[in-house]
């Protein structure tokens, strides 16, 4: 079809998305929609809210011991909508693609999210001599909750009863922790921290919903130690660190690794003896100093190993099985002049 140049089109078209009928007005009737038709007609609405607050109270018995009480809590909510006017041409710009829309449609989600720590602990320093000892103890525990509720439908605008089609996920969890550090600072040249950390998971079944997460770590100025306070070496430190870190495997993050973006999703389920991954490192190095700390020299090599990764295997009627079946090995050197 041709039109006059003097023809201001795109005026038209903004102008009347439709006629008299209540049918899309488009340059082209061979599925080509109007292009100010998805902008004027159809609708899109995105609201959310979200508040973070948190609060401690700290209560001194002594000059050497006190006792801390804190909490915090993250909560977001969002309602997302959207709907497609009945005389929409099909397709949807979408890379997922939600449907057709042929005959209109919508969607309807309501996203909820929130999670709130809480701990207490005790931290005392007792006088030993030569240094100073920091002992601190305590319990935690958090919270995590996420609920998407969607009702949607590519066969007609939004009715009482209309075709649709609805989808609830939940995901909650709980972590409790129990856990303890000591930190001994020898004068100003060494110190040695050790600290454990024992977490109970609730969605991991029964055997395999606890872990310890031990840790060590010291370092030495050897040029302090040794009495070097004058001279081009100004600092010698050596420090080495072992640790275990870990954490949950929640249901959201089973989801989210296995599933994506895909059109369709599977069914993702957790095997009986699902647990926790876990991470040991170490690292050993030395820092240098020259001229008052005007140069310096790092010198650093770590070694990480993750044990019980989660992969997803293949289970019965295309489901995805969460077990613990890999190991990732990272190690190298990292060197530093300043």
């Amino acid at each position: 079809r041709s039109f006059q140049v003097t023809v201001n089109v795109a005026a038209r078209l903004e102008a009347h998305t439709k006629d008299a009928a209540g049918s899309q007005l488009s340059w082209n009737y061979s599925g080509f929609n109007n292009p100010y038709f998805a902008a004027l007609e159809n609708t899109n609405k995105d609201d959310r809210t979200h508040w973070i607050g948190g609060g401690s109270a700290t209560y001194a018995f002594s000059n050497t011991l006190r006792a801390t009480v804190r909490g915090g809590t993250d909560h977001s909510k969002a309602t997302r909508d959207f709907e497609i006017d009945s005389t929409w041409m099909g397709g949807f710009p979408y890379y997922a693609g939600r449907g057709d829309f042929s005959k209109g449609g919508f969607q309807h989600q309501s996203v909820a999210a929130s999670e709130t720590n809480g701990d207490a602990f005790v931290t005392g320093s007792p006088a030993v001599s030569g240094g100073q000892l920091t002992i601190t103890g305590g319990a935690g525990h958090r919270t995590n909750s996420f609920d998407l509720a969607t009702t949607a439908s590519d066969l007609g605008a939004r009715s009482a009863t209309g075709p649709s089609t609805s989808a609830h996920v939940t995901a909650d969890a709980n972590t409790n922790s129990l856990y303890g550090t000591a930190v001994l600072a020898i004068a100003d040249y060494a110190s040695i921290s050790a600290s454990a950390r024992n977490e109970w998971y609730s969605v991991l079944a029964s055997g395999n919903n606890s872990a310890l997460y031990p840790a060590l770590f010291g370092s030495i100025d050897l040029a302090r130690a040794g009495g070097v306070r004058n001279g081009p070496l100004s600092a010698a430190v050596v420090h080495a660190g072992w640790g275990r870190s870990g954490g949950e495997i929640s249901p959201l993050l089973l989801r989210s690794i296995f599933t994506g973006t895909q059109t369709t999703q599977p069914k993702v389920e957790a095997s009986p003896n699902l647990g926790p991954e876990a991470t040991n490192s170490f690292e050993l190095g030395t820092h240098l100093g020259f001229f008052n700390s005007r140069l310096g020299v790092d010198l650093t090599y770590y070694s990480e190993r993750t044990s019980d990764v989660v992969v997803g295997l293949t289970g019965t009627a295309g489901s995805i099985v969460a077990t613990n079946a890999a190991t990732i090995s990272n190690s190298g050197f990292e060197a530093q002049l300043t």
